[in-house]
């Protein structure tokens, strides 16, 4: 195993990090199988109330004994109490999507977890020091699905590393074993790795969603701000297919979606920043296909323990 300042802090075997894709994917069955495997597993927990937190969090540890963490996105307001239940039941508590915040950073650890931030430059990777994280990530614009950086990964890397005395995760162009080897030579502790766990079995990413990214290349990505409707003035990363289809698409709505946690079933509007889980239905070539650069390494389908397994020992190899 690879041991990092990044798996020293949080406890966990291998120097990768699951990153938190939305509702419908990053569910106890993938964050318990990424734990189990070594890594850590992250929840995402948006807009759910501390009942519902508190039921997901059981049905992780259902299923591992191992590091979770939580997941809050903040291009919506959210609720404090929310933070400080994750943060009392789970390892980790990330943020994403706004300037770093002490008040949140100080909820999170005052609670017994563990802090970090994803940021998008070296101003923010500053602040979110400043505010008491204990880790950061930083997310280049390889990444998949909602992009907050503006340059590539080596860039950004070379930027931050030695401007700030906290791990530093590599978030964005990295999924093979080799592209583990680079950023940790470049001085990252890990990195946060998503599009490749997509294709993963434990997974509950829609299936044709996951067909699409067997079959696609970094190519056939595209940076965008398209799929606006529900998170607005943020640019993100799709297959260019997605986006196609949606231009092409005659109507207000592209389907339904049914809460996989409390089943709630709302319609889907035409360009909605939707995440594509097995509750989806309707034409689902029009909705958001989030992938990020690093979809060429998804070759098939295969279990979160022979994804990190393979990206480990490639990544000792090319030591």
């Amino acid at each position: 195993m690879i041991k990092t300042e990044f798996t020293r802090l949080v406890g966990c075997d291998v120097p990768i990090q699951q990153s938190p894709m939305g509702k419908g994917t990053s569910t106890p069955s993938l964050a318990s199988a990424v734990a189990n495997a070594g890594g850590l597993g992250m929840l995402s927990l948006t807009g759910y109330s501390g009942e519902v937190i508190e039921k997901i969090v059981q049905d992780t540890y259902a299923l591992t004994s191992k590091k979770v963490g939580a997941n809050f996105l903040l291009y919506q307001p959210i609720d404090i109490e929310t933070v400080e239940v994750a943060a009392r039941l789970l390892d980790v508590v990330d943020f994403f999507w706004a300037r770093p915040d002490k008040k949140l950073v100080d909820v999170a650890k005052k609670a017994g977890a563990i802090a970090s931030w994803q940021v998008g430059s070296l101003e923010e990777a500053l602040l979110a020091e400043e505010a008491g994280c204990d880790f950061i990530t930083v997310q280049s614009i390889e990444a998949g699905g909602h992009v907050r950086g503006t340059i590539d990964i080596f860039t950004l890397l070379d930027q931050v590393i030695g401007a700030v005395n906290i791990p530093v995760l590599a978030g964005g162009g990295v999924g093979s074993g080799e592209s583990l080897a680079a950023v940790l030579a470049a001085g990252a502790a890990g990195v946060r790795c998503g599009t490749r766990f997509l294709a993963a079995y434990e997974t509950e990413a829609h299936p044709d969603y996951v067909e699409a990214l067997i079959h696609a290349n970094a190519t056939d990505t595209v940076y965008t701000d398209k799929f606006s409707i529900g998170w607005p003035d943020a640019p993100h990363r799709v297959l260019r297919s997605s986006l196609e289809s949606v231009m092409a698409f005659e109507g207000d709505y592209v389907g339904t979606s049914c809460d996989p946690i409390t089943g709630e079933i709302r319609n889907i509007p035409k360009y909605a920043a939707v995440e594509l889980h097995k509750g989806i239905s309707g034409n689902i070539s029009a909705m958001p296909h989030w992938a990020g650069q690093t979809v060429e390494c998804i070759k098939k389908r295969q279990s979160v323990s022979e994804i990190i397994h393979e990206i480990i020992d490639d990544a000792q190899r090319a030591f």
